[in-house]
Formats: structure tokens, sequence, C-alpha cells
């Protein structure tokens, strides 16, 4: 885990500023990525440097459509911290990226769990999460049907980030990543419970001059009304 990043943000430099060839960087990143690494402690280090390692505009399209999916996969069964990381990091790799928009516009309308895995209706997905050549996983030929699936996440700061791929008014540029490299339960905890503590509670605006009104009376009081 921790190990293998720093070496390969070793590798990283000296590709960057003394021209080291070293053709297999993004594939030994690619098996790097498990739902396991996304838990080690230094996780948020770990985030920005897989961010800065695929912020390149010249990477290959089945490249980035590998870790795309990828990314989102492991979200189906990580913690809210990871969900929102993957979903702020996908959504940048698709911007950046135009040949990859198919992964989105193959997305099934439908967003039940039943819709999803109706194999017969959508067919099987070519995407073979056991394949280590990026090149032969079938990513570019899938879609993204993990975000419709984290759409009906029980955190709503994913949600949000899960709706920007498919609603007319998501972002137009780039999310910063930044204020997600960071969370967790607990922080998420803290946000959501400092946001509902400074929400107004709603009252009814005009006070009732009576308990109940003629209509209720007349079913419930019959007898009174006569």
């Amino acid at each position: 885990g921790t190990i293998s990043v720093m070496a390969l943000e070793g590798l990283f430099f000296l590709m960057q500023k003394h021209n080291l060839d070293y053709p297999e960087f993004y594939s030994k990143l690619y098996s790097i990525i498990t739902p396991k690494t996304l838990l080690i402690k230094t996780r948020s280090r770990f985030f920005k440097l897989v961010a800065l390692f695929l912020k390149s505009f010249k990477l290959p399209a089945y490249v980035v459509a590998a870790f795309a999916k990828k990314l989102c996969r492991i979200s189906l069964q990580s913690d809210p911290g990871v969900c929102t990381f993957t979903l702020a990091l996908v959504f940048n790799l698709i911007k950046r990226h135009p040949q990859c928009r198919p992964l989105i516009h193959r997305i099934p309308e439908d967003s039940s769990v039943a819709a999803l895995l109706n194999v017969k209706a959508f067919g099987e997905d070519p995407f073979d999460s056991k394949e280590t050549d990026l090149s032969k996983c079938g990513a570019l030929d899938s879609c993204l049907w993990e975000i419709r699936a984290l759409e009906n996440h029980y955190s709503p700061k994913v949600v949000s980030l899960a709706r920007n791929f498919t609603q007319d008014n998501a972002p137009k540029y780039e999310i910063d990543i930044n204020p997600y490299l960071d969370d967790s339960y607990d922080n998420l905890y803290i946000q959501e419970s400092t946001y509902r503590k400074n929400q107004k509670i709603a009252l009814r605006y005009e006070p009732p001059g009576r308990l109940f009104d003629c209509e209720e009376m007349k079913m419930f009081f019959p007898s009174s009304t006569r």
C-alpha cells in the first residue's frame, strides 16, 4: 500500500524531470488501486497522487476509461469518504477526455437496482475487473452504471456528486478535489449535523384561530354543528 505509492511517486518524478521511460507505470498504478488501498491511513496523500498521475490530457482514452470504471466499481463497496473523491476525480477525467463521454451516455435511464441487474435488457458488462491489461479490460466499451447506483446512496454528498454526471445543470468546469481528500465518516457526520443544526424549523405561518376548522368539525363532531 503505502510503500507502493511512494515508489510510484519516485518513478513519476523521474519520468517528469529526467525523461525516464517506464511504460508499465499506469498498469502498476491500476493494480495498486483496490478497496483495501483506499483505506490506508495516508489515503489523502494517495488520493492526491492518483489525481496528479491522471492529470495529463495526453493519456489514451482506454487508460482513462479503465481508471474511471475501476474507481466507480470500488465506490460501490467503499465508505462515503472514498465515494466523494472517486466521483469528483472521475467527473474531472470525463471533462478532460471527451472520448470517454460515451461511458456516461450509455448509462441506463432506469436507475432502479432491478433494472441495473437486468442482464437481458442491457447485456452483460464488458468490463473485466480482473484483467490487468488496460487495453483489454473492456472499460471503453462499457458504461458507468455504477453512478446510477450511487445516486441512491444514503449520503447526500455522494448523491449530489453522482447526479453531476447526468443532470443538465452539472458543473461546466472541473471539480476541485481538495475538499474531498480528507472526507471520512467523522467529517461527513460533523458536516451533516452542523448543516441540520443551522436550518430553521418549519413552523406554521399563520397561528390557528381554533383547534378544528369547519370541515373538520362537521367530520368529527357532526352533532355539534346541527
